[in-house]
């Protein structure tokens, strides 16, 4: 189950410790649960910022079966969670901190976490995969008797941009690639999370498209239509005061950051989360 995602067993990156993660997790995650008379599986999907925590978070409210596995949870649990976010690091194949290797170790110990809560009478939510091990973990646990489903999360790019800038001043990992790579969102990465979208419809997974702030779900004859339109709506006029009171907020935390250069761009992308966003390349007139 964990040949194609397994990474090079560098320094003491190996099964041991994956499997003793996903040992420690799964005990936390369970403790006080209760069995599930119908037990399922909710996998969450979207970009950086869409809310998909947030989504996770209201799942497990109304669920107490349900046992929350986050690969972000995962990443920040491994000892070597201070050296990956440290740049540059990045898809080296020769470096044994890199992303790639990173997110390869990050996967081997939610398979392992999911192949232990399959031995339990639990129903489990599954926050951040993608690429081929998000329907690859559907199919596995259908094929184990969960009723299973994937939610994706879709708001406006601007509720995104502050929700990534909420993320990155409240834990300060001391690099910047993360936060300039999350808030410049390319028209190819864009279409990228809505072709996925597109392809986990075609290929008949029970799929729906939702807004967290609101709950709204969005329809549509292809998935990929709600979440492109919901990206590059105009925001309302309450969610606009709503991004100004967040902004209020944390600017005097930006103040608190020592590097001038840093603390000048961080206030940039504060007050552009308030300008109308109807960037050109994002017209997707093509869906």
């Amino acid at each position: 189950m964990f040949e194609n995602g397994a990474m090079p067993y560098w320094l003491d990156w190996g099964p041991e410790e994956a499997d003793r993660l996903a040992a420690e997790i799964v005990a936390e995650k369970t403790s006080g649960k209760m069995p599930a008379a119908e037990r399922r599986a909710v996998f969450t999907y979207g970009m950086p910022g869409s809310g998909k925590s947030r989504l996770i978070e209201d799942l497990s409210r109304k669920d107490v079966s349900l046992a929350v596995l986050s690969i972000d949870e995962i990443f920040q649990r491994s000892p070597h969670f201070a050296d990956i976010v440290r740049p540059p690091r990045f898809n080296r194949h020769d470096d044994p901190f890199s992303d790639r290797a990173f997110m390869a170790f990050g996967g081997n110990v939610m398979g392992y976490a999911i192949e232990r809560l399959k031995e339990t009478p639990y129903s489990v939510a599954v926050d951040g995969l993608g690429g081929q091990m998000l329907p690859q973990m559907y199919k596995y646990l259908e094929k184990s008797g969960y009723r299973t489903r994937i939610v994706v999360a879709a708001v406006p790019k601007r509720i995104m941009d502050m929700n990534m800038l909420t993320r990155f001043i409240a834990v300060r990992t001391g690099g910047d690639r993360h936060f300039s790579f999350a808030l410049e969102r390319s028209k190819k990465m864009v279409e990228y999370y809505a072709s996925y979208v597109d392809s986990l419809q075609k290929l008949g997974f029970e799929l729906q498209i939702v807004n967290p702030a609101d709950g709204r779900k969005l329809g549509g004859n292809r998935a990929s239509a709600g979440f492109l339109k919901e990206f590059s709506r105009p925001l309302t006029a309450s969610e606009t005061a709503e991004l100004r009171r967040r902004r209020e907020l944390l600017l005097p935390r930006v103040e608190k950051i020592a590097d001038p250069v840093e603390r000048r761009q961080l206030r940039n992308a504060l007050d552009g989360c308030l300008r109308p966003f109807a960037a050109p390349e994002y017209k997707f007139s093509s869906r």
